[in-house]
């Protein structure tokens, strides 16, 4: 189990993380030095994943995670594994 959990966080280390997170009425996308203020959940989620596979298609894998309020982050989308189905609509803005 403990050689399980070790091997996860090897492979999640070799990812950007880009976070998901609320900011009181509003949503926030953390990307390197970038935020980006979002009016609602799905369009933040829309900006996290385009940014998350423009960053893969350009070499460096990346994933998106929600922070919840208390602090947990969970799993959103990962380049690579998952369908970039945001992404298929077009850019985001």
């Amino acid at each position: 189990m403990a050689e399980e959990r070790a091997s996860e966080a090897i492979e999640q280390s070799r990812y950007v993380q880009i976070v998901i997170l609320p900011e009181e009425e509003k949503w926030l996308v953390k990307y390197k030095d970038q935020d980006r203020l979002c009016p609602d959940r799905r369009s933040a989620r829309k900006i996290a994943i385009q940014l998350a596979y423009e960053s893969g298609q350009s070499g460096t894998p990346a994933r998106v995670v929600l922070q919840r309020r208390d602090g947990k982050t969970v799993p959103i989308w990962v380049f690579g594994r998952d369908e970039p189905e945001s992404v298929k609509t077009g850019p985001a803005s």
